[in-house]
């Protein structure tokens, strides 16, 4: 009685040349009818079906094995020879590369996808290009042939025309190997190469990809040859809907927007960590109400005339520089909470925190001068004081350092890297000229009809109260 078996065997490299295959059992004779492969970089797994005779044990199957994978070797590597007609125009070079059709195929996908429901060999193949560039894909594809001593080798040197080449040829696994060997060492490639300005934007976001913004900001540049197109992908990836805390960012200016009545860049509360954190940026007193566990809620307005395009413009226009563009929009949409002042503010505002250099004095009364008005002044600066004041961010005479709350993983790394980069994040008081007496006047007049508001929304809740008591 005749029996078919399907065997499967694997042959692994060891030291780059093909080794022995195990058999867990084999067949005293056997004929072998048809082989198909998968290939791997480092392991090769074919499938044989053979004919059974007898299904007792085979001594020799040690022996039938390294002959199937010697046959699988000679398949693969010494099958169907294409010719490669390779011309180097700059060199005046013409030369001609044999290869396997199966593994140009396997390892080249951009003849596989070229060559779809054609037959390669009947096909001219010729390649305009460097020729130590061709060489080395060359023998890159055929390495798994030679000892490992033998492999080309990446330098800073040829590594980005051999990048510029895997991208075209849809050599994925030897693209990513260029890329990250730019990530590691990318201040030896930028001194070597003049070339690295020309590559295109897919292969940019790849490598930028691969980059934090402390790493894009360590790079040594001073020709700029690459150094603004890294900063400009990590803009894109600002504006990304899902922050990317690898990268540095650990908020996003998607769905940023500037109030209309008070002129700040406030982040809806759907793209923060922080809850409602857009309500808990102070706005002016016309637009705070009071919440349902009695804390003061800013409502801002959109400002349907800005869009964030047009102020990324504007900043670049002004700062005349990329790298300084991407670090005052990340100081913009990084908040924190002052403990001193109690209110959030962007990073990029850390030396805003206004405050009065001396307590404020309140007038006696005429006739009882123990008792006071609740109506002061400041004697540093003359502005009003109320003694029972709503509002808990009151305007100052004086800047000094906001003292930001560290209490949670993401708020300690954004401290962490504004400290770094202080001199770039951090925006000078002096750019926004405070008027501030006219402005301490026009919180005041507008503080009681804050009081109103806040007044009539306790009323309110205390009816409601006594109708479902009554209910």
């Amino acid at each position: 009685m005749s029996h078919f078996r399907v065997l499967r065997f694997h042959m692994v490299k060891i030291g780059g040349h093909p080794g022995h295959a195990a058999l867990a059992q084999c067949p005293s004779t056997f004929h072998l009818r048809r082989m198909n492969e998968t290939v791997d970089l480092d392991v090769f797994t074919f499938h044989a079906i053979v004919w059974l005779d007898s299904p007792q044990s085979c001594p020799y199957r040690s022996s039938i094995a390294l002959y199937l994978c010697h046959l699988l070797v000679n398949w693969f590597y010494t099958g169907l020879q294409l010719v490669i007609h390779v011309s180097d125009e700059v060199k005046n070079l013409k030369r001609e590369y044999k290869c396997s059709q199966k593994l140009l195929v396997s390892k080249m996908g951009y003849f596989a996808e070229v060559t779809t429901g054609q037959k390669l060999e009947d096909m001219d193949i010729s390649v305009h290009c460097d020729m130590d560039t061709f060489d080395w894909l060359i023998r890159w594809i055929k390495k798994e042939t030679v000892p490992s001593n033998e492999w080309p080798l990446l330098d800073a040197g040829n590594v980005l025309p051999i990048l510029v080449s895997a991208a075209f040829l849809q050599m994925d696994p030897l693209l990513n190997t260029c890329l990250l060997y730019c990530h590691d060492r990318m201040n030896e490639v930028i001194e070597t190469s003049d070339t690295i300005g020309g590559l295109n934007d897919n292969n940019i976001v790849r490598l930028c990809d691969m980059f934090s913004n402390s790493e894009v900001e360590q790079l040594e540049d001073r020709r700029d040859k690459i150094k603004s197109r890294l900063y400009t992908k990590l803009i894109v990836s600002l504006v990304d809907s899902e922050v990317a805390p690898q990268r540095g960012h650990y908020s996003s200016l998607r769905n940023v927007f500037r109030c209309a009545k008070c002129d700040k860049l406030v982040l809806s509360e759907r793209c923060l960590r922080l809850e409602n954190l857009c309500y808990r940026v102070p706005c002016r007193p016309e637009n705070m109400w009071l919440g349902r566990c009695g804390d003061i809620l800013s409502f801002h307005d959109r400002d349907i005339k800005w869009n964030l395009k047009d102020h990324i413009v504007s900043l670049f226009e002004t700062l005349k520089s990329w790298r300084e563009v991407y670090w005052r929009l990340w100081g913009e949409c990084h908040f924190l909470y002052c403990g001193v002042c109690r209110s959030l503010f962007p990073v990029c505002q850390m030396q805003w925190c206004l405050y009065h250099k001396e307590a404020p004095q309140f007038f006696t009364m005429e006739h009882q001068r123990t008792v006071t008005f609740p109506i002061g002044r400041y004697p540093c600066c003359g502005m009003k004081a109320f003694r029972f004041d709503p509002l808990e961010n009151s305007p100052g005479c004086q800047f000094r350092e906001h003292d930001p709350v560290r209490n949670t993983q993401d708020s300690m790394e954004i401290f962490k890297i504004f400290r770094k980069y202080e001199k770039l994040i951090s925006v000078s008081c002096s750019v926004q000229i405070v008027d501030r007496q006219k402005l301490s006047l026009q919180f005041r007049l507008k503080g009681m009809s804050v009081m109103k508001n806040l007044l009539f929304c306790y009323l309110q809740a205390c009816l409601k109260l006594i109708v479902c008591i009554l209910n």
